[in-house]
């Protein structure tokens, strides 16, 4: 009887089965396909439109050297990236030759940032602690954030939340 019922279920979940319905349905509305003529185009104009996926994404020239710069801007006002990092993150933009790359940079320099005033964050609440008696360790682990490059804001945060927690 086992054997049946989990036949059974496995034919329901093959058959594209809803779950807990009971209702089973050979053809969802998003993958309803009609035939060769598919929403009034042939499937041959959609192999063809398909064809060359770029063709609907080229940009001007001038249009893409708007977007570089207005992310260079924004990166320029991020106040906690040094000037070297800001110039990193400015030359990776340069050398794109397709936009859609930017954001993505752009998002890298913001978390970025974002990582250098969460440190800071934890690094003045530690500082201000009564608990800590010396604040050479602190000192020590902003000084590495801020001046080795190998050593990001994310892994003093974590130094940080150790001391602290050795603190408890």
């Amino acid at each position: 009887m086992k054997k049946l019922v989990l036949a059974g279920a496995a034919a329901l979940v093959l058959a594209g089965a809803v779950a807990g319905t009971g209702e089973v349905r050979a053809n969802s509305s998003r993958y309803n396909y009609t035939g060769w003529n598919q929403g009034g185009y042939s499937w041959k104009y959609l192999r063809l439109r398909n064809k060359n996926p770029y063709s609907r994404r080229t940009l001007t020239e001038d249009y893409s050297d708007q977007r570089k710069n207005e992310a260079k801007d924004s990166i320029k006002e991020l106040s906690k990236l040094s000037d070297k990092e800001k110039k990193n993150f400015a030359d990776r933009i340069d050398a794109l030759t397709d936009t859609y790359a930017i954001s993505s940079i752009l998002s890298e320099a913001k978390n970025k940032n974002n990582d250098y005033l969460e440190f800071d964050k934890k690094y003045n609440i530690l500082l201000n602690s009564s608990k800590l008696k010396s604040q050479a360790k602190v000192q020590e682990i902003k000084d590495r954030v801020y001046l080795d490059e190998g050593y990001s804001a994310q892994q003093g945060i974590n130094e940080l939340k150790r001391l602290d927690n050795s603190l408890n």
